[in-house]
This record gives structure tokens, C-alpha cells and sequence, in this order.
């Protein structure tokens, strides 16, 4: 059987030290093998994690006549095998 469902979700606008606490969860959630989250639409959220994973980092610029946009994608997985 397969499907896809949204674990986890949060979108908007937050100030950048925000978003580095974020990272810094999510970071120290991967040192410890499960990342946990709170809020957002979906509410709290534990993620367990594989022992390794594929990761993409990637940053992309767009040229405006007003400037740059600048884009940082960060994108991971890893195969969570069902239990029997």
C-alpha cells in the first residue's frame, strides 16, 4: 500500500533569528535521531530518523530590476521501514 501524507507543515514570514531556532531544533533533533516539532497546522510532531539519509542543499539566485531573490532549498530523506 502507498500514499503520501503531510506529517508537518509551516509556511510565512518569521524573523530570521526565528527561523535559526528553528534550524537549531531540527538540527540537534537530527544528532539525536528524532526530530521534534510543535505548532504549525499539523500540531506536535515526533519524526523518527533513519541512521543516514540523502541530503540536498541547494541556493539559488533570481536577478530583478529591484535585486536579487534569493532561495535556499534544504531537502532530505530516508526510508522508515515498517515494522512486521
Amino acid at each position: 500500500m502507498s500514499g503520501k501524507s503531510v506529517l508537518y507543515e509551516s509556511e510565512g514570514n518569521v524573523l530570521t533569528y526565528d527561523a535559526g531556532v528553528l534550524l537549531r531544533r531540527i538540527a540537534d533533533g537530527l544528532c539525536q535521531g528524532k526530530i521534534e516539532l510543535a505548532g504549525g497546522e499539523s500540531g506536535t510532531v515526533s519524526i523518527p530518523l533513519a541512521n543516514d539519509v540523502a541530503m540536498e542543499i541547494k541556493i539559488k539566485d533570481k536577478v530583478k530590476d529591484s535585486g536579487s531573490k534569493r532561495v535556499m532549498e534544504i531537502e532530505m530523506k530516508w526510508l522508515v521501514v515498517n515494522p512486521q
